[in-house]
């Protein structure tokens, strides 16, 4: 589910915004819902009726300001300072989170203040990161956080859900390849956000050669090609509202990950696909790490250890196993999900 601000809903009238292109790049089957204040704001307009309609045709609901929305907006007033004129950002803010929702908005700056009390944003970065899907100051998926320092400093130890381990056999495409330095010179000067667009591009254009389920393009129209993220995780559509498709790159840990990542309001269905966990894995043809660490969210996913992220000709092995997971996750998740309740 996701929620879109005021901001958000005006900006979305012009079709040469960043936020109509973001909006593109969401997944189809997301439920797009605006609040009552934020609506009424927006009618105040001024708004011309086809652009009232255009709005109209966007929004799949509306959510009334109820009394438990009064306490939440209450306390993120008080909390952020209670600063004049502050409240409706407060009550917009406080619908979503007590939704569970992402807000969408085009104000990321007086809404990021409210991230502390669990809200989850998207919204364009900036003019030197094109939008794309992905959450501006949301919680990525489980062990996303990387440190700023440095590329790959080594992988951890065997456990049985890695693929590419000396447990299971696999060996990485390792320095012995290219001449010495080639590595380090071809990515000399990249900051972590170049790097990871880098890497995200080669990912989507290989998606779309092997044409599988999993798109390197947006699931809406005009089913533009996706921009790379900036961070390092990527996100994609599998087919319903609060479930997606991560691929994550994990460097201080020399590692990727392809999983199956359900946010706050679908983390129930995490045990009925427990249930199914002998013929899930045997579909996927690997055991998978199933983490309900975290108190409502869930991530189901399979590893690729002993990977060389700043090194360009590990790249194909990497990419080349994301994209055959990815589209594996796609194949033996979807109908399950399409079944859930």
């Amino acid at each position: 589910m996701i929620h879109l601000d005021t901001s958000f809903l005006i900006r979305i009238l012009d079709p040469d915004a960043p936020e109509t292109r973001l909006l593109e790049t969401m997944d189809p089957d997301e439920d797009i819902v605006v609040s009552a204040l934020a609506w009424a704001e927006f009618q105040c307009g001024p708004i011309k009726p086809a652009e009232q309609e255009m709005a109209t045709r966007i929004v799949d609901s509306y959510r009334d300001f109820t009394i438990e929305h009064a306490g939440v907006a209450a306390r993120l007033f008080n909390e952020s300072g209670r600063r004049r004129g502050s409240l409706p950002d407060c009550v917009i803010a406080a619908v979503a989170i007590h939704d569970g929702a992402h807000l969408a908005t085009a104000n990321l700056t007086d809404f990021r203040r409210f991230e502390t009390a669990g809200l989850r944003l998207i919204g364009d970065l900036g003019s030197d990161v094109g939008p794309g899907w992905g959450y501006v100051g949301s919680r990525p998926p489980p062990e996303v956080q990387d440190s700023g320092a440095g590329w790959y400093t080594g992988g951890q130890g065997a456990d049985r859900y890695r693929e590419g381990s000396p447990a299971s056999g696999g060996s990485p495409a390792s320095s012995r390849t290219g001449p010495p330095g080639m590595r380090e010179a071809s990515l000399a000067g990249l900051s972590a956000p170049e790097f990871h667009r880098k890497y995200w591009d080669a990912v989507l254009d290989k998606l779309n050669r092997i044409g599988g389920p999993v798109s390197g393009n947006s699931a809406r129209a005009p089913f533009a090609r996706r921009t790379p993220a900036k961070d390092n995780w990527m996100s994609f559509p599998i087919g319903r509202g609060g479930f997606y498709l991560y691929a994550t790159t994990h460097r201080t840990a020399g590692r990727v990950s392809a999983s199956l990542y359900m946010s706050t309001h679908r983390a129930p269905a995490f045990d009925r696909l427990m249930r199914d966990r002998e013929a899930i894995e045997s579909a996927m043809g690997s055991a998978m790490f199933w983490d309900d660490r975290k108190p409502s969210e869930r991530e189901i996913g399979v590893r690729l250890e002993k990977v060389v992220l700043n090194d360009p000709n590990d790249w194909a092995r990497q990419h080349e196993w994301l994209v055959r997971k990815l589209n594996l996750l796609d194949r033996v998740f979807r109908p399950r999900i399409k079944r859930l309740p």
